[in-house]
C-alpha cells in the first residue's frame, strides 16, 4: 500500500522534460579531462527521464563551426530527442564570410536554435565583441528570423548583453548558467528593461523559492529549463524543478512549453 504524499512532495511529473544547455564534445575546464559524446548525453536522458535535449558542439569552438554543425546533424540523428544548435559567429563562413549566410543555411537544414561564445577559441586565444560593431549584421539576421540563440552568462559581459539587447529588441537570448547565490540586481535590471531576454534554471541557481519568486515578478514565459551536463548532477537540475513549488502551468512552461514556444515561432 502506497504512502500518502506528503505536503512538501514535489510536482507531479510533466509529459514533457526538455533541456536546454547541454553540451558534448572535450571538457571545456582544465581540471577535467573527459570527452562526452552524444551516446552519453543519451543514457543520462534515459535515466533522469528527460524527453528533450538542445545539444552544443563544443568542438565547434577549436575547429570550424560549419564544419562541427553539419557533423552535429549526423551526431544527434537516430536519437529524436536531440535538436542540434548551431554555433554561429560574427564573420560567418567560407567562402563568402557573409554573417547571414549560415543562418539561411541552418533554417534550409532545420535547425531553428543557435548559440554564441564570444570566447570562439580557448585554445587560439580568439575573441569577438558581442557588440552590434562586431555582431550587428549576425544580429538583424537572428533578430528577422526570430532565431533563439544561446549564450552562457560566463562567456558575455552583462554591459555587452544590455547593449546588444537595446540595439535589437526583437533578438532572442537565453542566458545560460546563470549563478544566483542571492539577488541579482544587473540580472533583473535586463528582464525589466529586455522582454525577449529568456534564461535558463540550471543547477548553478540554488535559491530556495527563487524560481516561483522570479516567475511571479517576470512572468514564467520568461524561463527554460537546463541540466548543466555534463558539468553538473543533472538529478540536482530536475530536483530543483520538481520542489520549486510552481503550479502546474508554470512548470509544464518551464520544463517545455517555453523552449517549444520558441522554436515554433522560428520564420523560415
Amino acid at each position: 500500500m502506497e504512502a500518502n504524499p506528503m505536503p512538501d512532495e514535489p510536482a507531479l511529473a510533466v509529459s514533457r522534460l526538455v533541456a536546454c544547455d547541454p553540451l558534448v564534445g572535450p571538457a571545456g575546464s582544465a581540471l577535467r579531462d573527459e570527452h562526452v559524446e552524444i551516446p552519453d548525453l543519451a543514457g543520462e536522458m534515459r535515466r533522469l527521464r528527460i524527453t528533450g535535449a538542445i545539444v552544443r558542439s563544443r568542438d565547434a569552438l577549436n575547429m570550424a563551426p560549419a564544419f562541427c554543425n553539419d557533423r552535429l546533424l549526423d551526431q544527434v540523428r537516430g536519437h529524436p530527442g536531440l535538436l542540434p544548435a548551431w554555433l554561429v559567429t560574427p564573420d560567418g563562413c567560407a567562402p563568402d564570410y557573409n554573417p547571414a549566410a549560415p543562418i539561411g543555411a541552418m533554417l534550409r537544414r532545420g535547425v531553428r536554435i543557435a548559440w554564441m561564445d564570444p570566447l570562439v577559441s580557448p585554445h587560439y586565444r580568439l575573441r569577438y565583441s558581442f557588440r552590434a560593431w562586431c555582431c550587428g549584421e549576425l544580429f538583424e539576421a537572428l533578430q528577422r528570423h526570430r532565431i533563439p540563440v544561446l549564450v552562457s552568462y560566463e562567456s558575455v559581459p552583462l554591459a555587452d548583453l544590455h547593449s546588444a539587447l537595446s540595439d535589437f529588441p526583437g533578438l532572442r537570448v537565453i542566458l545560460l548558467d546563470i549563478p544566483r547565490l542571492g539577488r541579482q540586481p544587473e540580472i533583473e535590471a535586463l528582464l525589466k528593461r529586455h522582454p525577449e531576454l529568456v534564461l535558463c534554471f540550471s543547477p548553478s541557481f540554488s535559491v530556495h523559492g527563487g524560481y516561483r519568486d522570479l516567475c511571479a515578478r517576470y512572468g514564467p514565459h520568461r524561463w527554460v529549463w537546463g541540466m548543466g551536463y555534463p558539468q553538473a548532477e543533472g538529478g540536482a537540475a530536475v530536483t530543483g524543478l520538481f520542489y520549486s513549488r510552481l503550479d502546474r502551468a508554470q512548470l509544464e512552461a518551464v520544463a517545455f512549453g517555453n523552449i517549444e514556444r520558441l522554436l515554433a515561432e522560428v520564420v523560415p
